[in-house]
């Protein structure tokens, strides 16, 4: 239970940075998310057995950092921004 606590409130801290990412890419570091997510991939194979204890976490952070990166990059990606 903690842990699914832990990744909705990372979750949901993450919506006022997902908010300005999409609306001003341009303000956001990509490197510090790009490292991010990468950091959140690097650790998948390192989860020694596959639980929601386990992996609930680096799975939300793995989710989260990537939506991010889609509101930073979504200029680049051709999104327009309808939000």
């Amino acid at each position: 239970l903690a842990v699914l606590l832990a990744t909705t409130a990372n979750t949901l801290a993450t919506v006022p940075t997902f908010w300005k990412a999409w609306n001003y890419p341009e303000t956001e570091s990509r490197l510090i998310f790009i490292t991010s997510f990468l950091s959140a991939i690097l650790i998948i194979p390192a989860i020694p057995v596959w639980t929601i204890a386990n992996s609930a976490f680096q799975i939300g952070l793995m989710a989260t950092t990537g939506a991010l990166l889609v509101a930073i990059y979504r200029k680049d990606l051709g999104i327009r921004q309808t939000i």
